[in-house]
This record gives C-alpha cells, structure tokens and sequence, in this order.
C-alpha cells in the first residue's frame, strides 16, 4: 500500500487526509466513498513515507462524528412564480422611472453645484 494526501470539503471546509492505497484513483474513490462524490478538491498525491503531515482517513471520519449535526443558517426561502408578460412589462417601466429619476436628481444636484462653483468665483474676484 502506498499514501496518498487527498483534499475533501469538509462542512464548507478543505481538510487535507492521507489515505492508504493502491494507486492514486483508489485513493481518490476511497475519499469519495467516505465524503461524497462531490467532496473531493483536486487529485490524490502520493507522498513519501517522511512526509506525511497529515491526519489519517479514519481520523478525520472520527472527528467528523464527534461534531454533531449541522444545522442550516436561514430556512431557504420558496420559489416565486414566474412574473406574466404583463407584469414584467410593468416592473420593467417601474425600473426605468426609478432610474431615470435617479439621473434627474443626479443632474439637478450637478447643474446646482456648478451654479454655486460660478457665484464662488465670482465673489473671490
């Protein structure tokens, strides 16, 4: 058997283990037998017998256990229907008042800073 550094998520989390194999592709089907199919980040690299920094497969499993259930942040929120043609013509033209009032508003406070830069000038002079 030779030892192979594979990198699974882990509860959102990368956690790199070392597992005993027969050649890389083992290794890899080992960790996504364990953690998912989904679970595995990059390919299995074979290390020397020195070099192994890492915590065994069944270790990270034991950890894992002890943790407990996870329990989600926020419900997820239902899916809305689909707006009809009519109602996404609407909110479309309710967007576009909005935007263009914004640029209404942006021009005004422009056109009024110029004004009060000129009377500035003109003062100092």
């Amino acid at each position: 058997m030779k030892r192979y550094v594979v990198a699974v998520k882990i509860s959102g989390q990368i956690v790199r283990t070392v597992v005993d194999a027969e050649n890389p592709i083992h290794a890899e089907l080992l960790a996504q037998y364990r953690f998912g199919i989904n679970s595995l980040v990059g390919r299995a690299v074979l290390v020397a017998e020195g070099e192994v920094r890492y915590p065994m497969l069944d270790d990270v499993v034991a950890a894992m256990e002890n943790m407990g259930p996870i329990k989600p942040i926020k419900p997820i929120a239902p899916i809305k229907p689909a707006a009809t043609p009519e109602q996404s013509r609407i909110n479309m033209l309710k967007q576009s008042k909005q935007r263009a009032d914004a640029a209404l508003k942006s021009e005004r406070d422009r056109q009024r800073v110029v004004r009060a830069q000129k009377t500035l000038f003109r003062t100092v002079r």
